[in-house]
């Protein structure tokens, strides 16, 4: 059984209900980050430890579009390791694409629960509600400052 939990730069709480779940029952967890198209080179890449961010994506990511991948690797990369110190087994999987639609396909692939951080509810976060086929948790994240 696996969890699919989407990560963003404010990830935290998400993060840790997903890890308490895989610990107590024993489910692998899969952190899930999705950037926008054209900063992958056109991969898809699946993890058992993240690399550093500036050997994924393309040079032309500048200013804060930069930050927030690097936040959003570095919450990864927390997440990764946080996880195996609690027991959980987990994976890190980053692609690019529409946030939704990759969502969507991913969760599709026999996850057992989708967990969703959310700041607030967007149309995003309505999409995939509306079209998603397990279950789903969403989480709301504290922004930090």
């Amino acid at each position: 059984m696996r969890i699919l939990v989407v990560v963003r730069g404010f990830s935290k709480k998400s993060i840790e209900v997903a890890i308490g779940l895989a610990k107590n029952l024993g489910y692998r967890i899969v952190f899930y980050y999705i950037m926008r198209k054209g900063f992958l080179r056109r991969r898809r890449i699946c993890l058992e430890a993240l690399v550093p961010a500036e050997e994924i994506f393309v040079p032309q990511a500048q200013g804060s579009l930069k930050n927030s991948v690097m936040r959003a690797f570095n919450r990864l990369e927390e997440a990764y390791n946080r996880a195996r110190e609690e027991g959980a087994d987990s994976k890190i999987l980053v692609s690019e694409g529409d946030f939704v639609e990759e969502v969507l396909r991913e969760a599709s692939k026999g996850y057992s629960i989708l967990i969703l951080p959310y700041v607030r509810v967007n149309s995003e976060i309505k999409k995939i509600l509306e079209k998603i086929s397990i279950p789903v948790l969403l989480v709301r994240e504290e922004v930090e400052k």
